[in-house]
């Protein structure tokens, strides 16, 4: 078992910029390349309301949002258990 994610999800698509400020990120810090990623962009909810997250973080241009959990077990049940880690992440 693991203590937490690897990873950072989105659901809002990530621009080649951006791609590139995630790598860089990675390189420096030791992360996975893809650290960040926008892979849980396909089970948003329709439903999802941003206004009901908790706000993270918000300085220097960067808002960081975490979805009620609700919300992440409905994305993870959509996602159908895609990979291993995605139980773990429940």
């Amino acid at each position: 078992m693991r203590a937490s994610t690897t990873d950072v999800d989105t659901i809002y698509e990530l621009d080649d910029e951006l791609r590139g400020a995630v790598a860089a990120v990675a390189e420096r810090h030791g992360l996975e390349h893809d650290w960040l990623n926008d892979r849980a962009r396909p089970w948003r909810p329709v439903t999802f309301d941003p206004t009901t997250c908790e706000t993270l973080v918000d300085t220097g241009g960067l808002r960081v949002l975490a979805p009620p959990p609700e919300i992440v077990v409905l994305m993870k049940i959509s996602a159908g258990g895609r990979t291993p880690n995605d139980a773990l992440d429940l």
